[in-house]
C-alpha cells in the first residue's frame, strides 16, 4: 500500500510542477508540446499507483489476520530507497549516452532490482522496451529523445 501511495503522489507531482517548467523549443517543429511525456508519465504513475492500492485493499482480509506483520519490511525501504538512486542516476546519465542506451540499462537494473532473474527475460526486456519506448515516440508521435552514443 506504502509504494502505491509513493507512486501515486510521484505522479500528482510530476503533473503539478514539470510541465509548467517546459519551454518549447524554438525552430523544432514537433507535433505534441514537450510537456506531453511528462504529462504521460504522471498520469501513469498515478495508474499504476492507484492499481496497487486497489491490489493492497482486496487483499486486506489477509493482512489483518497477520495483525503483527510490519506494514513496510526493511527490504522494502531499501528497494524504494535504490529505486530512487538509480532514478537520480538515470537523470544525470540521460543526456550524455541518449534514451536508448541509458534506458535499456536502468530497464535491466530495474527489472533486477524487483526480483527477476531470468537472463533472457531482463535481457529482452533490456531491448524491447526501450526500442519500443524510442519508436513509439521518435516515429509514431515525432518527438525527439536525446541521441547520444548510438546517434
Amino acid at each position: 500500500m506504502g509504494e502505491g501511495i509513493v507512486l501515486f503522489l510521484i505522479g500528482s507531482t510530476i503533473l503539478l510542477l514539470i510541465p509548467s517548467q517546459i519551454d518549447s523549443v524554438s525552430g523544432m517543429t514537433i507535433r505534441v508540446t514537450p510537456s506531453f511525456l511528462p504529462v504521460v508519465l504522471g498520469f501513469s504513475l498515478m495508474l499504476v499507483g492507484l492499481g496497487l492500492l486497489i491490489q493492497s485493499f482486496r487483499k486486506k482480509a489477509e493482512q489483518q489476520s497477520r495483525e503483527n506483520a510490519q506494514v513496510f519490511s526493511p527490504n522494502s525501504f531499501l528497494r524504494v530507497f535504490l529505486a530512487a538512486v538509480l532514478l537520480i542516476v538515470y537523470t544525470l546519465l540521460f543526456p550524455r549516452f541518449g534514451f536508448l542506451v541509458t534506458s535499456a540499462l536502468f530497464v535491466g537494473i530495474f527489472i533486477y532490482l524487483f526480483g527477476y532473474r531470468s537472463i533472457l527475460k531482463i535481457s529482452l526486456s533490456m531491448i524491447l522496451v526501450p526500442v519500443g519506448v524510442w519508436i513509439f515516440f521518435e516515429k509514431i508521435f515525432h518527438i525527439p529523445l536525446p541521441h547520444g552514443l548510438l546517434f
